[in-house]
């Protein structure tokens, strides 16, 4: 026996000493907080504290640590951590969720050794913990806020799963349920793993419904593809970046549906017209009468409605929610270890179940000897299946031991035995062939007679997907019927899959779909294998009972089902001008496609998601062919995260920078030269991408620049990125990213997956690849030797979303967008531009945000109508805030600067509060400009000083980043510095 005391109590456990304590916490005390990652100590999802300090628990046998006090995030107390808890809910910063129980405690104990932590501080507390979501930077900018900014966020979080709406009797269709205690929640067709439908689908019924976005809750629709198939596809299923633009409309048509039931349900209780009924907020009110209720009170007369077949829905200038940063319903679950998923599922006898796969691709077993196997204490049976063999265990610790005593030998008669090099060789000569055309326009032999001709080709490596949950589901099997939990991205293929595994009917399988720890395309499986595993050991075990099948990370990057290793060839010609007058690529790998059951979608034709991006581009390139050539192996390949744009867009821009180069053109303006007048879209993009990073060429000042442009699954995307030269080692350090993805339903969520996206595709140019042996057998196994991106690599990205009135995902941000100077270029008068510059920089000087600190009287005002501050500040010497205090010691939580230092913050010397002279309520404009203009007024401060206060203090930049529940000023501060700078350089004229 071994005693073991967690969270304040002691237990007893009947274990081998040698099991890792993340196992012991897990299986025999349930607490499911502490993750699986790694195994090895690599990525931070295990830590725990043990005697106060981290310490990663799938290393630390408990045989080592009786007496020592173990805490795990269910049992966290305490006011850092309930800082962090509490910060990284408000801030969003859980995506996938998976890793987030070992961020929260490595960053605890950060906060309690270091209260002001320096950045790095942070790289290294926070070093060894491993995020593929990239959520770094936003959760770097709160670190280093240090506990003053965290406590101030330590606002309650719930810790529990009571997230569920009390059952109530009004279900108006299969998307929402509303019970008797007002909560709202949405059945979500789409697998939530990190990119926000929980909480976008929820934004669009909550939009129609009139809720209020606290009573809003998501969880995962069952597989039933009558109910929620994909309207994309035709489905059910989660993919190609779909999951807003096809039930952009079913889900708002759902909540208006929902609402008209509750309006004819109060309208027939109370005895009034229906269209004197308004719904806000989630109450539905007659003002006439004076009566009001909640959804819930009205839900059993609402249920007695007729559903409405077609309801209308609102117009966009109506959004109230659509198109605004709101709290993701998923991020309090995740930051406290209490979100749900596969992993974290016990039922009662369940058995644990390992499978030990073939070391090559396309091997199979030719003898098992398993009896040391089930010699290991635990071990309850070992199984043949069709893609291993399994060992079924009582506990996981037991299932691993188990089959790493199986004897095993393979069958590699069919097995890919050639190494990378040498499949590289053969895909290049593939590509140098021609392939299979599948785009062509113009006659390609312009290119021989070109003045010039230039040649590249591109290697792209296997990549595995590594999500931070590796592949897991449960199975119970009884009577002849299944019931499922796991991450199912595709239940329609799941289902039939496990039912034909099992023997029995679909409408017998019940899939119950959990979020997942990630996926990035590896949970998107057309073949359904892993649905197929499953159902394998349910069935060879033999009689009925619970299976949790466990894949570990040794299981992930050697098991195949990776992106397709990729050989680009390509070829442009320039004529004596420069101009491109030819332009072929030639396209070498695997079909994602064949073999599954959606090749039936090919038709015989090529596999469009093994070259898509490199046809149907917007270039204006002369002549033009596009060649595929079909590869063949035993490797497994599949979707990787933006599937085919992850290598033809690198190929494509990369080799168009060297093709413009070679004609001497700006990367930019040669893009933009390119592009007709009809690629508003794509114009759009590389233009705001440019404006953000201030676009000077590609060096400047020691540091290089690049910029690439993509459309994506109907997304337009630029981006431009900052590298600097550390010591020989290229090191990206900025990212500005200009993203066009139709009507944002959610800015924060977009802004989010961009950031996460850059951090993904950073990880693997840096770092990732697969590579196969002289043999065949994989060289790579776990993130020692498959490394990812950490928090020190991770560069600042800035994100901005370009307004657009397209279908189908929502509307844009709130507030006036600011016009760039370059608006002002056809203002011919130096006068009048100057003037109307500072016209433009009006917006923002007469907002609220700069209202609140320019007061005409006494001290700093609050909110929209600008009422006195509450409580009152009395101002110190010299107006300078409140005597013995600065505005950060109230404020500091909110107000810290996202452009300058520690100290940058409302109250720091020599911004603080305006004085009185510099009150601007009630003011023209024009004579808000003479009195900035003014050093006897302005604090004695040159136009010099007064454009670094506009463009780069953290007191202005506060405008832009107010908190919750206040109007950010429009535009950026930014924009609003390049208008003070252009208003200087043209006179510093004012308006009349």
């Amino acid at each position: 026996m071994t005693r073991l005391r967690v969270n304040g109590r002691d237990h007893d456990l009947d274990v081998d000493p040698e099991t890792p304590l993340l196992w012991v916490l897990r299986d025999e005390l349930r607490l499911t907080g502490t993750k699986f990652g790694c195994g090895i100590a690599q990525c931070g999802a295990c830590t725990v504290m043990l005697d106060g300090m981290p310490r990663r628990s799938c290393v630390t046998p408990i045989g080592m640590i009786e007496g020592s006090e173990v805490t795990t995030i269910e049992g966290m107390e305490g006011p850092e951590v309930a800082a962090v808890q509490a910060a990284w809910t408000a801030i969003d910063v859980p995506q996938c969720g998976w890793c987030q129980s070992g961020q929260v405690m490595s960053a605890t104990a950060l906060l309690q050794q270091i209260p002001q932590p320096s950045d790095e501080d942070i790289n290294n507390a926070m070093a060894g913990n491993i995020c593929r979501c990239a959520t770094y930077t936003t959760r770097r900018g709160f670190l280093a806020g240090g506990t003053g900014l965290l406590l101030a966020l330590a606002l309650p979080v719930g810790r529990g799963r009571a997230q569920v709406t009390v059952a109530g009797p009004f279900a108006p269709n299969a998307f929402i349920r509303i019970g008797t205690d007002d909560l709202v929640t949405v059945l979500i067709k789409h697998l939530e793993m990190g990119q926000g439908p929980y909480t976008g689908l929820a934004t669009l019924v909550a939009e129609e419904l009139d809720a209020d976005w606290s009573q809003m809750r998501a969880e995962g629709a069952p597989a039933d593809d009558r109910l929620y198939a994909n309207l994309a596809f035709g489905a059910q299923g989660t993919g190609g970046s779909t999951a807003i633009a096809n039930s952009f409309m079913q889900m708002r048509k759902a909540g208006a549906a929902a609402r008209a039931m509750l309006v004819a349900a109060a309208a027939e209780e109370w005895g009034v017209p229906a269209s004197e009924i308004t719904v806000k907020a989630g109450v539905v009110a007659h003002e006439a009468s004076g009566r009001s209720s909640g959804f819930g009170a009205l839900s059993t007369a609402a249920a007695r409605q007729p559903v409405p077949e077609d309801p209308p829905v609102k117009a966009p200038a109506d959004f109230v929610l659509i198109g605004t940063d709101r709290p993701k319903l998923d991020s309090a679950s995740k930051s406290t270890g209490t979100a749900q998923f596969t992993l974290d599922v016990y039922r009662d006898g369940m058995l644990t179940v390992v499978v030990a796969h073939p070391p090559r691709f396309g091997a199979t077993l030719a003898r098992v000897d398993d009896s040391a196997a089930l010699a290991v204490k635990g071990v309850e049976m070992v199984r043949t299946v069709p893609s291993g063999v399994a060992v079924y265990a009582t506990n996981t610790y037991a299932a691993l031991k188990g089959r790493d005593a199986l004897i095993l030998e393979w069958d590699d008669s069919k097995a890919e035995t050639r190494s990378s090099t040498q499949m590289f060789a053969a895909f290049a000569e593939a590509a140098a062939q021609g392939g299979e055309t599948v785009e062509e326009e113009g006659d390609l032999s312009a290119i021989d007679g070109a003045a010039r001709v230039l040649t590249a080709e591109y290697r792209f490596p296997y990549l595995a997907h590594a999500p931070m949950e590796p592949l897991d589901a449960v199975i119970e099997t009884k009577g002849g019927k299944a019931e499922l939990w796991f991450g199912s991205q595709f239940p329609s293929f799941d289902k039939p899959t496990i039912a034909g595994a099992l023997g029995i009917a679909p409408e017998d399988v019940t899939i119950n779909v959990l979020m997942a720890g990630g996926s990035f395309g590896r949970r998107a499986q057309g073949s359904a294998h892993l649905a197929a595993e499953v159902g394998a050991i349910a069935k060879a075990a033999g009689r009925d009972g619970a299976f949790k099948l466990v894949w570990t990370r040794e299981d992930d990057v050697k098991g195949g089902y990776y992106r397709p290793m990729t050989v680009h060839r390509l070829r442009a010609g320039l004529d004596a001008d420069g101009t491109i007058v030819a332009w072929e690529n030639v396209v070498a790998n695997q079909s994602i496609m064949a073999g599954t059951p959606m090749e039936a979608m090919l038709k015989g034709g090529p596999d469009n998601s093994s070259f898509e991006g490199s046809t149907g581009l917007p270039y204006r390139l002369g002549a033009k062919r596009i060649g595929w050539a079909r590869m063949e192996s035993p490797v497994s390949v599949l979707w990787w995260r933006s599937v085919g744009h992850t290598h033809t867009a690198y190929a494509v821009e990369t080799f168009l920078d060297e093709v413009l180069e070679a004609a001497g053109n700006d990367p930019v303006q040669g893009r933009l030269d390119l592009l007709p007048s009809e690629a508003a879209r794509e114009r759009a993009v590389i233009a705001e991408a440019a404006r953000m990073s201030g676009w000077q060429g590609p060096r400047r000042d020691g540091k290089g620049y690049g910029i690439a442009y993509a459309k994506s699954f109907g997304t337009y995307v630029a981006e431009v990125v900052e590298v600097e030269d550390r010591g020989g080692t290229p090191r990206v350090t900025r990212v500005w990213c200009a993203v066009d993805c139709g009507i944002a339903v959610n800015p924060n969520v977009i802004r989010a997956q961009m950031e996460g996206g850059i951090g993904y595709a950073l990880s693997a140019a840096l770092h990732s690849r697969i590579t196969l042996a002289p043999g065949g057998t994989v060289e790579q196994s776990n993130f020692h030797d498959y490394p990812m991106l950490r928090i020190a690599e991770m560069p600042a990205v800035e994100v901005s979303i370009i307004r657009s009135d397209a279908d189908p995902t929502g509307v844009g941000e709130p507030g006036d967008d600011l016009q760039t100077p370059d608006a002002f270029d056809a203002i011919a008068d130096k006068a009048e531009r100057s003037a109307a510059l500072f016209q433009e920089m009006g917006k923002v000087l007469t907002h609220p945000r700069c209202l609140n600190c320019h007061p005409v009287t006494g001290g700093p005002t609050q909110g929209e109508d600008m009422h006195p501050h509450d409580p009152p500040v009395v101002r110190g010497e010299a107006d300078f805030g409140a005597p013995g205090m600065t505005c950060n010691t109230c404020h500091g939580a909110e107000n810290v600067t996202l452009t300058g230092g520690q100290g940058s913050i409302p109250g720091h010397e020599p911004w603080s509060l305006a004085p009185v002279s510099m009150g601007w309520v009630g003011l023209s404009l024009g004579e808000i400009c003479q009195q900035i203009k003014d050093p006897e007024r302005n604090g004695g401060k040159t136009l010099e000083e007064l454009h670094e206060h506009n463009a780069h203090d953290g007191l202005v930049g506060w405008g832009w980043h107010p908190g919750a529940g206040r109007e950010p000023a429009p535009g950026s501060q930014e924009i609003f510095g390049q208008l003070t700078r252009a208003w200087i350089d043209t006179g510093a004229a004012c308006p009349g």
